[in-house]
């Protein structure tokens, strides 16, 4: 009996090493990557609020990013940088092109209407 306890105990702490322990390493490193990730897409947003109109190189926005994630101890290469970087300035760009699209709809409309009366 006690040698099938510890056979069962054995067994599980194989288990344990061998799947449980990698997997857990996997996930938190998928999750680390994809906070950073979304650290750098909040600081690209500031950035592009900060110095869109003073930098037209897009490079004093770089450099806020990165010297920003530097102060919070975080290094990432270039790649994972401009990635991450371009996705928000895309989608910050997007909103902005649908916001002026429905303030040139409601103006139009505006207009029309006006143009009835």
């Amino acid at each position: 009996m006690n040698e099938v306890i510890g056979a069962i105990i054995g067994l599980l702490g194989t288990i344990i090493t061998v799947v449980l322990v990698p997997y857990i390493k996997a996930k938190t490193t998928a999750k680390q990557r994809e906070n950073i990730g979304i650290l750098i897409s909040k600081t690209a947003e500031a950035a592009e609020q900060l110095f869109k109109n003073q930098d037209p190189t897009g490079e004093k926005r770089r450099r806020f990013i990165v010297d920003y994630l530097n102060e919070k101890g975080i290094n990432v290469d270039e790649y994972d940088l401009e990635m991450y970087r371009e996705s928000a300035v895309y989608w910050i760009n997007k909103i902005e092109d649908e916001i002026n699209a429905d303030m040139l709809n409601e103006a139009v409309k505006e207009m029309e209407n006006a143009m009835r009366e």
